[in-house]
C-alpha cells in the first residue's frame, strides 16, 4: 500500500503526498469508480494512465482519512477542467510530476502543483516570471529552488483560480515572503489574493495556493 504523507496548512487545508510505488491495477482496484472519469479509462499512455490513477487514489484516502462522514463522493470536472466533489462545499485539488502524486482538500479555493527540477525550467523563465521576479530571482535564487517554486506557484494559482486562461507573465504574480511561504496574486478582471507554501522532498518542489478571506 502506498503511504500517503499527510500535513496541514492555515485555512483548514489537507495536503497529501505520496510517491507512486504501485501499479496501475493497485490503484484501481483500491479507488472507489465514483473518484474516477472516462479520461482516465480511455487513457492511451499507461504512463499518463498509472498518474492519474494515483492521484485518485491519493484524493479518496485524503477525503476518508480527514471527512470521512461524507463518503460516498463523486468527482466530476467543470468546463474548465477543474475538479470537484459533487454536492460538498470542499474544494479539491490534485497535481503529479514524474513519480510524486498529490491531493489537498480545503474550504477556500485552491491548487496544488508539482514539479521535479530540471535545468530546462532556466532557459524558459522569461516565458513566465515577470520582470520584477526575474529581478528578485537575480539577486536571491543561488541554487535554482526558488525558480522552480514560483513555476509551480503559478502553476497552482491557475488551478485555484480555476476560471480558464490565463497570462502568466501579466496575469499571475509572487511573492516570497518568510521562508516557505508567499503571496500570490491573479490579476484577471479583478484582483484575488492566495496563500502560498511551499515545500521540497528530494528533487520535487511543491506549492500551494489557498484563496485568503
Amino acid at each position: 500500500m502506498s503511504q500517503i504523507i499527510t500535513e496541514e496548512y492555515p485555512n483548514s487545508t489537507v495536503v497529501g503526498f505520496m510517491k507512486l510505488d504501485q501499479t496501475a491495477n493497485f490503484y484501481y482496484e483500491n479507488t472507489p469508480f465514483s473518484f474516477l472519469d472516462a479520461s482516465i479509462h480511455d487513457a492511451k499512455n499507461s504512463k499518463k494512465k498509472l498518474e492519474s490513477l494515483a492521484n485518485r487514489y491519493c484524493l479518496f484516502n485524503l477525503i476518508k482519512n480527514s471527512y470521512p462522514d461524507l463518503l460516498p463522493l463523486n468527482v466530476l470536472k467543470t468546463r474548465a477542467n477543474k475538479p470537484y466533489l459533487e454536492g460538498s462545499l470542499l474544494h479539491i485539488s490534485l497535481s503529479h510530476s514524474n513519480q510524486w502524486s498529490a491531493a489537498a482538500i480545503s474550504d477556500y479555493p485552491l491548487g496544488i502543483d508539482i514539479q521535479i527540477k530540471t535545468e530546462k525550467i532556466k532557459v524558459v523563465a522569461s516565458k513566465f516570471c515577470n520582470e520584477a521576479e526575474l529581478d528578485w530571482l537575480s539577486r536571491h535564487d543561488i541554487d535554482g529552488d526558488y525558480l522552480h517554486w514560483l513555476w509551480s506557484a503559478k502553476e497552482s494559482l491557475i488551478k485555484a483560480y480555476g476560471l480558464g486562461s490565463v497570462d502568466f507573465r501579466k496575469d499571475l504574480g509572487v511573492l516570497f515572503m518568510e521562508e516557505g511561504k508567499g503571496l500570490g496574486i491573479v490579476d484577471k478582471e479583478k484582483k484575488s489574493y492566495y496563500d502560498l507554501h511551499f515545500q521540497k522532498i528530494n528533487n520535487y518542489y511543491f506549492a500551494i495556493s489557498t484563496l485568503t478571506l
